[in-house]
């Protein structure tokens, strides 16, 4: 019998801003990284609309459960780990933009127990067979108040009721970042990036979600360091222009991953 398939993953878990990263229309930065790696990796979402830190700590354990610690994947490395988690290539963890609320509002989460989570979920992962290199924490997004607003007065809601502020995430992505040196993770800091951009605020559909151009943004961001764990896996199953068309069932039966066939991106 030959030998089963099973794509290595980049499992995405967050809010409402990894839940939308494959919308047609917006925060599509999960279909740009699927599409960068495509015959690479699996790109799965679990985002989580309006979640926070204070639930995923409850959540990742099962969700990591789906993904067996002890399954080979051909071409991922197990970083001299025997009990390393072979499915997952990478988590991207992004989580902060609604534990950032002001303390009126019911998501509101302090940024200490937020740090504080962070540091469990990256707990979490290594029992479940991560190693540190492969968990990449995500900054909370800056955010438009004024965007925003005018949403929720779309949806009649006052704005002494909108239970947001400025400058309430840069808290939280400073807090994010802390944890990531002090637990050696990746950290990709969208935060810090967009502070960068004169015109941030063209990033963002509504204030608090990224329009096409800002999920570009968050994309580039992001591949800056998938690349370093992704870019080298081999693509699965022979390129077309490699593949041996005479007798496809012997080839295709026998495939073995080889690191040193590459597409173009």
């Amino acid at each position: 019998m030959a030998t089963a398939i099973d794509y290595p993953k980049v499992l995405c878990f967050g809010d409402s801003l990894t839940q939308y990263c494959f919308n047609l229309n917006d925060g599509c930065w999960g279909t740009i990284i699927a599409s960068r790696y495509q015959r690479q990796v699996d790109v799965i979402n679990r985002g989580f609309s309006g979640y926070t830190s204070r639930q995923a700590i409850h959540m990742l354990p099962r969700i990591l459960s789906a993904f067996s610690s002890c399954q080979t994947v051909l071409g991922t490395q197990t970083d001299g780990n025997p009990r390393a988690n072979t499915s997952i290539t990478a988590l991207l963890v992004w989580f902060g933009a609604n534990d950032a609320c002001t303390p009126a509002n019911v998501a509101h989460v302090p940024v200490d127990e937020y740090g504080n989570n962070l540091d469990l979920i990256v707990d979490q992962a290594i029992a479940s067979g991560l190693p540190v290199s492969r968990i990449i924490l995500i900054t909370p997004p800056e955010y438009d108040h004024a965007k925003w607003t005018e949403l929720k007065g779309t949806e009649g809601v006052p704005a002494d009721q909108i239970g947001r502020a400025e400058g309430r995430s840069k808290l939280y992505a400073e807090k994010c970042v802390e944890i990531a040196k002090k637990r050696g993770t990746q950290v990709a800091d969208i935060h810090k990036a967009m502070q960068a951009e004169s015109d941030w605020r063209s990033l963002m559909e509504d204030g608090l979600h990224f329009n096409v151009r800002g999920a570009k943004f968050v994309a580039d961001v992001l591949i800056k360091h998938l690349d370093r764990l992704v870019a080298n896996l081999p693509i699965i199953f022979p390129l077309s222009e490699n593949s041996k068309r005479d007798n496809p069932k012997e080839e295709l039966m026998n495939w073995m991953p080889r690191c040193n066939e590459k597409q173009t991106k």
